[in-house]
């Protein structure tokens, strides 16, 4: 019985390894600047999908009768979404294969996911070091302004710079760079 399961399990794995091959753009399959811009397209308009979806803690925090655990566990839910949204761009743009002459803008833009998911990591640690409601107050700026929004304000920078290359290239794809 011992060596089916031994069977079993080695084809389980070879069966996930080969799913997650497919997933990562078909084993290394070279892509065309055209095609490279559809699936960055693509992963944009999930991406902004899914931040339109995500709750606005800031109803709760300046709700003066919210408690200091509701307000933390908004920030908390609403971050914790946030850096495995981050997370999920990150792989699925680090799944593409950047051709050659997107690869800058694209090493920039996989660096602004993963820095912006460590910020929101940053602020979920320091989050539950708050035990007051005026620690929480006097920090709460803090928390976002100084990590979260300061990368933040990187993205049309270097979502600007995969556009740049698109239009350079006679790409048509709007990446809506601006700021929301």
């Amino acid at each position: 019985m011992k060596p089916r399961l031994l069977v079993a399990t080695f084809l389980a794995a070879l069966v996930a390894f080969a799913g997650l091959a497919v997933a990562c753009d078909g084993g290394g399959e070279e892509l065309t600047l055209q095609e490279y811009f559809q699936r960055v397209d693509a992963i944009f308009a999930d991406a902004d999908a899914r931040i339109e979806a995500l709750p606005d803690p800031g109803t709760t925090i300046a709700d003066p009768q919210a408690t200091l655990e509701q307000k933390k566990d908004t920030v908390r839910d609403f971050l914790t979404r946030f850096v495995a949204l981050a997370a999920d761009v990150r792989d699925e743009m680090a799944g593409l294969q950047a051709p050659p002459q997107v690869q800058d803008a694209h090493s920039d833009f996989l660096a602004f996911w993963r820095d912006i998911g460590q910020a929101g990591d940053g602020v979920l640690d320091r989050l539950e070091g708050v035990q007051s409601e005026s620690e929480f107050d006097d920090t709460s700026p803090d928390f976002f302004a100084a990590d979260f929004f300061a990368i933040r304000q990187r993205f049309p920078d270097v979502c600007s710079a995969l556009q740049a290359v698109a239009d350079a290239n006679d790409i048509a794809v709007d990446l809506a760079c601006a700021p929301h």
